[in-house]
Order: C-alpha cells, then sequence, then structure tokens
C-alpha cells in the first residue's frame, strides 16, 4: 500500500498506519518506557525500518516520513497511556508487570507529576473539549471534502472545520466550545465584509477564504499551527512561504470576473438607453425649431468660440 506523509504529522491513508504502530507497539512494549524518547535509539530505528518495509513511499518523502511516524509513535503512547491511568480502552497490549512498574514512576517521578499538572491546566484553559471529528484526523476530513469537489478549494478547510467542531445537545446543533463558535462568528463576519468589498469594487484585490479563515482563527502560533486546522496548518504554512505572491491576495476568480462583466453589462445598457434618449430629445427639438424657421447644428460642429452656429431654415 502506498502512503504519503502530510505535514510531518499525519499520513494519507492513516488507517492502516494507525492500525501497524497499534501492533508494532504491541509486540515490542517490554520496558516501563513513560515516553517515546525514552526508547533508545536503535530499537527505535528498528521499528522505524520495519514500517518502511511495511508500506510502500516515494524516496523523495523518506525524511517526513521519519518525522510523521516518529509524532503518530509518540502521540500513540501518549494516548494509551492517559487511558491506562483513567482506566478505560484496551490493557491488553502491556503486560502486567511492565504496567505496575509504569504506575509506580507515576505516583513517584517528580518531573511527571509536574507536567501532568501542568497538562491539568493547560486543559481546563482550553475550554473543554475541541475537537469532534473522533479518531479521524482533521487532514482525513478535509481529504473526503476535497475528493467530493463539491465546495471550492480555499473554502475546504471551513468545510472540515464545520464537521469537526459542532455538538449537539438535545438535539440542537451549536458549537463544541466558546472558543469554535468565536472562530466561526469572526469567519463569517469577514467573508461578509469581503464579498461587499468584492460587490462595490469587482477589480481590487481580497483575501481568499483560507485567509480569513487563519485570521478568524487567531493565525499561526509559535509552533506553526492553527486553530482547527490540526495538523494541515503546517502544510499549508509550508505552501505560503513557497508561494512568490503576496498571502491573501487573489487573481479574479470567476465570481469577481462575472461580477464584474454584469457590471459592464449594466453600465453598457445604461449609456445606450442615454443615447436613445438623446436621439429622442434632438429630434423633439428639430421639431420644435423647425416650426420656428432654426435647426439644431449637425453633431461636432460649432463656430470659433465653440458655441453652438444656428443657421436660418430655407
Amino acid at each position: 500500500m502506498w502512503i504519503k506523509p502530510v505535514a510531518g504529522k499525519e499520513f494519507l491513508p492513516n488507517k492502516p498506519v494507525k492500525k501497524f504502530l497499534k501492533d508494532q507497539m504491541f509486540r515490542n512494549f517490554i520496558h516501563p518506557w513513560a515516553s517515546w524518547t525514552e526508547i533508545p535509539q536503535a530499537d527505535r530505528d528498528v521499528w522505524f525500518k520495519e514500517f518502511l518495509g511495511e508500506f510502500s513511499w516515494l524516496p523523495v518523502d523518506l525524511v517526513d516520513l521519519k518525522r510523521a511516524y516518529s509524532f503518530k509513535a509518540s502521540k500513540l503512547m501518549s494516548d494509551r497511556f492517559y487511558k491506562l491511568r483513567v482506566g478505560v480502552g484496551k490493557k491488553n497490549w502491556i503486560q502486567d508487570e511492565v504496567k505496575a512498574q509504569l504506575f509506580e514512576r507515576w505516583a513517584t517521578d517528580e518531573k511527571f507529576i509536574k507536567k501532568r499538572e501542568q497538562n491539568k491546566l493547560n486543559r481546563a484553559r482550553m475550554d473543554g473539549p475541541s475537537y469532534a471529528g473522533g479518531c479521524i484526523p482533521f487532514s482525513e476530513h478535509k481529504r473526503k471534502i476535497a475528493d467530493k469537489g463539491e465546495v471550492p478549494a480555499d473554502t475546504i478547510h471551513w468545510a472540515a472545520f464545520e464537521q469537526t467542531h459542532p455538538k449537539e445537545i438535545e438535539g440542537e446543533k451549536c458549537w463544541i466550545n466558546a472558543k469554535s463558535q468565536q472562530c466561526a462568528e469572526t469567519y463569517q463576519q469577514l467573508t461578509q465584509e469581503r464579498d461587499s468589498q468584492i460587490e462595490n469594487d469587482p477589480t481590487s484585490s481580497y483575501a481568499d477564504n483560507e485567509s480569513l479563515f487563519i485570521q478568524a482563527a487567531g493565525g499561526f502560533d509559535k509552533k506553526g499551527r492553527v486553530f482547527g486546522m490540526g495538523a494541515s496548518a503546517g502544510e499549508l504554512k509550508s505552501s505560503m512561504k513557497r508561494s512568490s505572491g503576496s498571502i491573501g491576495s487573489v487573481a479574479p476568480d470567476d465570481k469577481r470576473v462575472k461580477t464584474l462583466e454584469a457590471k459592464v453589462k449594466e453600465q453598457e445598457a445604461q449609456m445606450k438607453e442615454q443615447g436613445k434618449m438623446i436621439l429622442e430629445m434632438r429630434e423633439l427639438l428639430n421639431s420644435l425649431m423647425k416650426d420656428k424657421g432654426t435647426r439644431l447644428p449637425p453633431d461636432g460642429d460649432g463656430d470659433a468660440d465653440g458655441d453652438p452656429a444656428q443657421t436660418a431654415a430655407v
């Protein structure tokens, strides 16, 4: 099976990679390692080579494959440790003796205790859960939306955000937390202001939907992440750096072109109507002046001072 790393944090497809990592950890977790980095580098290298032999991949992706593999394996360990401590999930992936040694470390290791308390504070500041996409990563939601081809390319992140950040309370759909709600409301306000700008001046440059979403989410943080984008933010930031044009300013798209064409046609129709009215008024004036023995000069004629010359009727 062919796989591709995404932003050094995810894989496409994700499900078979995740299954392989779970099986690999089940076979090899024979010591009370408290984190991915505690596992000897030699062991991690052997596991990675086994991973490379399981899938097909492009040589150009090797560095990103290693980075994404380490990230996913580390996250899987953290998730399993958390479920082990709170007593949920499968417990047969770890030997009883190793599990007992881990619990002893967690209860006595000052470094771990300090980190655990800090994580509690961090979760409290996050205003509860911030993702409702289940075990499917944000990048996979985004890929499925893109494959359907039902939304413009620069709105795929927003469409995926709408799928992964709502919840239901008593049958009513709402945003999963206050931060998600604020992000959504800000994005909708920014897009409305942008659309109004296009309507008033179709020829001006404007921000695309992706840039507006990043702005609504608070921009990139120090680690290059954007709220609501998952690992996709890293890929997006890289593509922005490679782009030679200005970020957020895009060339006219079909919508702008159609709006501009409509305005041109409207102005042409108005000018045509004005020309018709001028001809009708000219004919009427000629008719009235003919009765008085005068007539209007032809278009463009005049005396040296620029005043219209009147000629006597024959």
